[in-house]
């Protein structure tokens, strides 16, 4: 607790999976014991309307939806059953999401439970004021018309409830394993895309790095819902292992999506490191990412260091793109979780007195100004269409980093 306020200053989140798959995922995820720092509380639910599936997974937190009216018999593949059996037990679904600031929300659409009642859940957790961010994942297209449309359908609405929505289409999926892969390791695939975007996002926003992350920036990156998201992430090792992983981001599946925006109006970048990574290689990174993923000045950036390692790059980018023009969201406080104002200092870290202002945090200090070019300033300028192309593109079109 902070003695200062009274309130905690733990991030409450919250690991749902909906239906058999995400049921399914989540119980696999608490197995493997992702490891979460100290500041974010994370706990597992499950809900489904089949009480059968349901007992297979062994996560302590169960929802039966229905249970009253339709006695675990699951939706039988009917969206709009899923639904209505998800309306009827509106009341205590809300108590699953009190008092939680992250809602990761897992759900294999297609069938009846994910596809119908997935906006439900997702509509009640963002009513508590939580922050929704949905994985789901899309059924293989030989899976018939009738899957496939409840699923497009699902992700419409999904959209209009979620701050972000990240598809997974297990066609394209699909295309990143070995022909001789068993059934058990091609769905695998799509767990492990879902833990390695949520370990992520948590460990950026928890570490202290060379650039620090916190909850409030990323409820500030998505301030629009109903909107498209985009979502990538790559690896690099070795000698190279920065231009590994960012010729790996260009190459992730996931940004390669139809349905997925090209460009983000608002862009969150995470990176992280070995204790090798440098302010210069930091930079670079930024430069390649904001020319390729953003399409206007909103670009939030963590840089996180990993002193057991070395030769080594994680990049994970996620944004969103306000198609429908809706207005910024107003989200009310968590009573529970201190605000940006309330935040404890780390240790070693000077005093909220003597931190600098907004305006002077609102850029990286190591970046050059525009009319300091820096090494290049004994040269000619690389003059292109009036622009100077030895000055980082996100400095000429005046993009701000935040952090």
């Amino acid at each position: 607790m902070n003695m200062a306020d009274g309130m905690s200053d733990q991030v409450k989140a919250k690991v749902v999976g909906l239906g058999g798959a995400g049921c399914n995922i989540v119980n696999e995820m608490q197995n493997e014991v992702i490891s979460f720092s100290d500041k974010f509380l994370v706990n597992y639910s499950v809900i489904n309307t089949d009480i059968a599936s349901l007992d297979r997974v062994g996560v302590e937190s169960k929802f039966l939806l229905g249970q009253s009216c339709h006695r675990g018999l699951s939706a039988g593949g009917d969206a709009e059953r899923g639904k209505r059996i998800a309306e009827n037990d509106r009341d205590k679904l809300s108590q699953l999401f009190e008092e939680q600031d992250l809602v990761f929300l897992v759900a294999g659409l297609g069938g009846g439970t994910g596809s119908g009642a997935g906006s439900v859940v997702a509509e009640i957790a963002a009513a508590s004021n939580a922050m929704v961010i949905a994985f789901a994942i899309l059924p293989f297209s030989i899976e018939g018309e009738v899957r496939y449309k409840q699923a497009d359908a699902a992700v419409r609405e999904l959209r209009n409830h979620c701050d972000a929505v990240i598809t997974l289409p297990n066609d394209l999926l699909l295309q990143q394993i070995d022909k001789n892969a068993t059934v058990s390791e091609a769905f695998r695939l799509s767990n492990e895309w879902i833990m390695r975007a949520i370990n992520s996002l948590v460990r950026t926003l928890s570490l202290t790095g060379l650039i620090n992350l916190d909850f409030g920036t990323l409820q500030s990156t998505f301030c629009y819902r109903g909107g498209k998201t985009l979502f990538g992430i790559a690896e690099g090792h070795g000698e190279d292992y920065v231009k590994e992983a960012l010729r790996g981001l260009t190459l992730c599946p996931l940004l390669q999506l139809p349905d997925s925006t090209k460009k983000a109006d608002s862009l969150l970048v995470n990176i992280i490191g070995g204790k090798d990574l440098t302010l210069f290689q930091v930079n670079d990174i930024l430069k390649s990412v904001t020319e390729t993923y953003s399409s206007k000045a909103n670009v939030n950036v963590g840089a996180v260091i990993d002193p057991e390692k070395e030769q080594y790059l994680e990049i994970c980018i996620i944004g969103t793109t306000n198609v429908l023009g809706k207005k910024p969201i107003s989200r009310q406080k968590n009573t529970s979780t201190t605000s940006a104002s309330h935040t404890t200092p780390h240790a070693g870290s000077p005093s909220q007195a003597q931190l600098p202002t907004n305006e002077e945090q609102s850029n990286f200090s190591f970046l050059l100004k525009e009319d300091d070019r820096g090494l290049f300033e004994k040269t000619e300028r690389n003059l292109f269409n009036g622009e100077d192309l030895d000055i980082p593109s996100y400095i000429r079109r005046g993009i701000k980093i935040s952090f």
